[in-house]
C-alpha cells in the first residue's frame, strides 16, 4: 500500500478542517504546528527569528533595523509574518521590495545563525520538530 503525503502552508477549505482535520488524510498545513489561524512556513521561525533573518538578509543596520514590535504594528490584517513584512517593506520609498527568498538564502549561507541558544530558536525548534515527527511517523 502507498501513502501520499501534502503538507500544506494554506488550507483551501477551513470546514473540512472542522470536520476531524486532515491528518487522518496524511494532509498537515503550517497552522497545525502555529498558534494562529493562517500560517508559512516562515511562521514556523516566529517574529522575532524571521525580523533577525530580514534584518541579516537586507543588511538592515541602525534606523533601518526591524524589530518584533514593528511586525506585530503593520497595517496588516493577516497573521502571516510574510504577509507583514511586505506591508512593512511597501510603506519604506526607499526601501528594497520584499522578496522571502533573501533571508531564506541568507539562513542557508550561515547555518550557524540557528545553533545559537535562546528562547525564541527553542520555541522554533519546538515547532519544527513537531512537524517532522508527525511526518517520520508516516514514513
Amino acid at each position: 500500500m502507498s501513502y501520499i503525503l501534502a503538507y500544506l502552508e494554506t488550507v483551501p477549505n477551513p470546514p473540512l478542517r472542522k470536520e476531524g482535520g486532515l491528518g487522518h488524510y496524511h494532509i498537515f498545513a503550517t497552522t497545525d504546528f502555529c498558534d494562529q489561524p493562517e500560517a508559512d512556513m516562515e511562521d514556523l521561525l516566529g517574529n522575532q527569528l524571521y525580523v533577525e533573518l530580514v534584518n541579516k538578509g537586507y543588511g538592515f543596520a541602525g534606523n533601518d533595523l526591524l524589530t518584533a514590535t514593528t511586525i506585530q504594528s503593520a497595517q496588516e490584517s493577516s497573521p502571516r509574518v510574510v504577509k507583514k513584512m511586505e506591508s512593512i517593506l511597501r510603506l519604506r520609498p526607499s526601501g528594497p521590495e520584499f522578496d522571502h527568498y533573501v533571508p531564506a538564502l541568507w539562513l542557508a549561507q550561515n547555518p550557524s545563525w540557528y545553533s545559537q541558544t535562546d528562547t525564541e530558536r527553542a520555541a522554533a525548534l519546538d515547532r519544527f520538530e513537531a512537524l517532522f515527527k508527525k511526518i517520520n511517523a508516516l514514513l
